[in-house]
């Protein structure tokens, strides 16, 4: 089952607590994984339970969204009901629809039950749902036999292509080399490219990459991960390039770093650096790139030995800008964190009672002012006959609306917020929409936080925002439209 969601594009993971197989290998959950999985399966698995309420209790604490099993239902079968199966014994418990029931009632979930297969929700299943899922059920032998021939027939490559790469792995990772990893983005800000490190450094901790990784902290400005070292230097300057550079290599000599990697244009004199690139906005939107900041990019750029970009769209502006030839250039995608996904109502409705949202609201991630192009959010307000029943949350940027926007924002109801990663969740899950109007971008990280939160996105059809929200988001102009030519309507108004 694993392996099946897995060669689809999910993040499964198995979990067997007597038995452990070859396509097993790589994806084998652990007790100690720092996420709780928004959803888990056992298909014929409850009925092997030597001490059900134990096992159901563990299950439980993981707080999922959403437990999908099978088991056969007892009702009164006979002594020769097959499912007892008293040839091998390893049918132990069995459940009746009314036990069911109850063990969901205990820990606060909802239960529905389709022939076989039972559901246990943390909110009521709508009756469209439950339709669907009755259709499902009545189709599922066929569907399923269907796609274990396919899978059967590729000769198992992907798990044997898996395998392959579980042993090489040693030869790559092995020894004591260390990765060099300078979290000195972390010096200047907290925004999404913070929050994509914070989750992959989480991440990394609880692998066994973990023991070749070695952060540098800027003075006291990192986060602290109990399983990975850290050492301390002292903070970056711009203008000050060479010092950096030399107190860098320093580190990288001190221990045998193999590779260094900078979370923000960094780098030592002679260790090979492995660079990162966001983006291109600067040299895309002709700013001063003589201005310490961008020279410094230009040099880590010119030294570096390897590329990763997080896009195609910064793959080919790396080229375009620094004739860097994209086939050097590795595109790797940003994440999601598995923190964003949609909330519960009554947390949405909390954090709407404690900053004092009253009416649906528009949604605005991030900096205002320059490409951000706020602008045309609070034009697009004037230009709404609902306007007067929504109002503006803008998460982050300055404390205090920019000036450039005062005469704009007369009229409007906006506040502005800085929330922690829960309430980020939170205020995505209770949104009417993010409004997303950047004019360029490297990736778009609020777009897919948003998608992994069920908010509909609104945003500009411009360098990356199409390759990462693709037919998933509703695209507008970049620039604003008086007059209104066309009418914008939100569903459901």
């Amino acid at each position: 089952m694993s392996r099946l969601m897995r060669d689809i594009g999910y993040e499964y993971y198995c979990y067997d607590l007597h038995f452990s197989s070859e396509y097993m290998a790589g994806f084998q959950w652990s007790e100690a994984k720092p996420v709780s999985p928004p959803a888990i399966t056992l298909f014929e698995v409850a009925e092997h339970f030597a001490n059900p309420w134990e096992e159901w209790q563990k299950l439980f604490a993981l707080r999922p969204r959403l437990i999908f099993g099978s088991t056969e239902i007892f009702s009164n079968q006979p002594a020769h009901w097959p499912y007892l199966s008293p040839e091998n014994g390893q049918h132990v418990f069995f459940y009746s629809a009314n036990a069911l029931g109850w063990l969901a009632k205990q820990f606060g979930y909802s239960a529905a039950l389709i022939g076989r297969y039972f559901i246990f929700t943390q909110e009521v299943l709508r009756p469209e749902t439950c339709a669907k899922l009755t259709q499902w059920g009545a189709n599922q032998d066929a569907d399923q036999l269907k796609v274990f021939h396919q899978w059967r027939s590729t000769g198992y490559a992907n798990a044997i292509k898996d395998q392959q790469a579980l042993r090489t792995a040693p030869a790559i990772s092995g020894g004591s080399r260390k990765v060099l990893i300078d979290l000195v983005f972390f010096q200047y800000h907290r925004t999404g490219i913070a929050r994509l490190w914070d989750s992959l450094l989480r991440w990394w901790q609880q692998t066994s990459f973990a023991e070749h990784i070695v952060l540098i902290d800027r003075n006291g400005t990192a986060p602290r991960y109990d399983k990975l070292r850290s050492i301390t230097l002292s903070p970056h300057q711009y203008g000050a390039r060479e010092h950096d550079i030399a107190q860098l290599q320093h580190a990288c000599d001190t221990h045998e770093a193999a590779v260094f990697l900078s979370t923000y244009y960094t780098r030592p004199r002679t260790t090979p650096s492995v660079m990162l690139v966001y983006d291109l906005i600067p040299e895309a939107l002709h700013m001063d790139l003589t201005s310490p900041m961008w020279q410094e990019k230009a040099d880590a750029i010119a030294h570096a030995n390897k590329f990763m970009a997080i896009s195609k769209s910064t793959q080919w502006d790396l080229s375009r800008f620094y004739s860097i030839d994209t086939a050097a250039v590795t595109v790797t995608h940003c994440g999601v964190d598995p923190h964003f996904r949609p909330a519960m109502g009554k947390d949405v409705a909390d954090f709407r009672d404690r900053t004092g949202l009253k009416r649906p609201y528009l949604l605005f991630v991030g900096s205002r002012d320059g490409y951000k192009n706020a602008s045309l959010l609070f034009s697009a307000m004037h230009q709404l006959p609902e306007a007067h029943q929504l109002e503006i949350l803008f998460a982050g940027g300055q404390q205090n609306l920019e000036r450039q926007f005062h005469s704009l924002a007369d009229g409007v109801t906006y506040q502005i917020r800085h929330l922690s990663e829960d309430d980020l969740v939170l205020a995505y899950s209770g949104a009417t929409a993010l409004v997303y109007p950047t004019l360029y971008e490297g990736f778009g990280l609020p777009i897919v936080e948003a998608m992994a939160c069920g908010c509909p996105v609104v945003a500009c059809r411009t360098s990356s925002i199409p390759e990462i929200a693709q037919g998933n988001a509703l695209y507008v102009r970049w620039t604003p439209i008086f007059g209104r030519p066309d009418k914008v309507e939100f569903p459901g108004w």
